[in-house]
């Protein structure tokens, strides 16, 4: 499953929540490379714009996204 694109479909449907935990089955799935993420991420940035999207809530939403990744590798790093 590409996890990017139905998360960006997912927020056209104004489904935030969803959106944000496929956005991170995508960093998951792709060995938790954030810097991968937001390098496709940015590359639709057009395309979500066209389905919709404020242009002001995409550093909002990317803000969420690596918050909660980089929130993540910091529990993994603490229990291991």
């Amino acid at each position: 499953l590409d996890y990017l694109n139905a998360g960006h479909a997912a927020w056209a449907q104004n489904k935030i929540r969803e959106a944000i935990d496929l956005y991170q089955k995508s960093i998951k799935a792709d060995k938790n490379n954030i810097k991968n993420f937001i390098e496709n991420f940015k590359h639709d940035i057009p395309d979500l714009i066209n389905a919709g999207i404020k242009e002001n809530d995409i550093p909002l939403i990317l803000d969420q996204i690596t918050y909660l990744a980089q929130e993540i590798d910091f529990n993994k790093k603490i229990i291991n």
